[in-house]
């Protein structure tokens, strides 16, 4: 049997509702489903399979936003990808429509480059005009990361947003 793990929502274009979660089911994967206004729901897509690395696998489902590029309305939600040796960042992109081909980045500049937890991700995306924001908090030294795609380009390089964030007391 699976297991569900509530993610996040938005809300598109003609007041369609997109959620994001994850399924726990051995291979863990993440999942997008839509409902539209006449509340029809769409098909329940995957969106990405976890890494298998014989460790545990777990996927945590940060925030949605939603932006445009060239007139089309686009969404985009972050997730963390939890292997044995750590925690990647990714974004997932798609057309706001009700069944979309999704696109996903690794954001995150390299393993276990992410610092996660359990409680929930510590990443975050937003979106204005065609230019997609993401920040999260880098493992090695707790600083806060930002890193930016324009018009569904690549991923600029990470920069250090504000430096270390926690101290050891």
């Amino acid at each position: 049997a699976a297991t569900a793990y509530a993610g996040s929502s938005i809300r598109g274009a003609s007041d369609m509702i997109h959620f994001f979660f994850t399924l726990k089911t051995g291979t863990d994967t993440v999942h997008h489903r839509s409902l539209n206004s006449s509340d029809v729901l769409g098909t329940d897509q995957t969106v990405f399979t976890l890494t298998a690395d014989g460790g545990i696998n777990f996927a945590q489902v940060g925030n949605a936003t939603s932006y445009t590029v060239s007139g089309t309305k686009k969404i985009a939600f972050v997730f963390e990808d939890y292997i044995t040796t750590g925690y990647d960042l990714y974004v997932a992109t798609g057309n706001d429509v009700q069944n979309p081909t999704w696109a996903t980045t690794k954001v995150s500049a390299g393993s276990n480059d992410l610092a996660g937890g359990t409680g929930g991700t510590n990443a975050s995306i937003a979106g204005t005009g065609g230019t997609l924001w993401a920040v999260y908090v880098r493992n090695s030294d707790t600083a806060i990361m930002v890193s930016h795609s324009e018009n569904d380009g690549s991923w600029r390089t990470n920069t250090v947003l504000h430096a270390s964030v926690f101290a050891d007391n």
